[in-house]
């Protein structure tokens, strides 16, 4: 079992199906976590 931390960290592996499903779920924590947008403008 992994924290949410270390989930939205790790590295983002082999391109396919699995990995872009898990995508959204990282962009939800970010959304609820509060992290404000404005911290990964470029």
């Amino acid at each position: 079992m992994v924290s949410g931390f270390e989930a939205l960290s790790a590295p983002p592996g082999k391109p396919g199906v699995g990995n872009l499903q898990k995508e959204p779920y990282k962009l939800a924590t970010l959304r609820t976590s509060g992290v404000s947008g404005d911290l990964f403008a470029s």
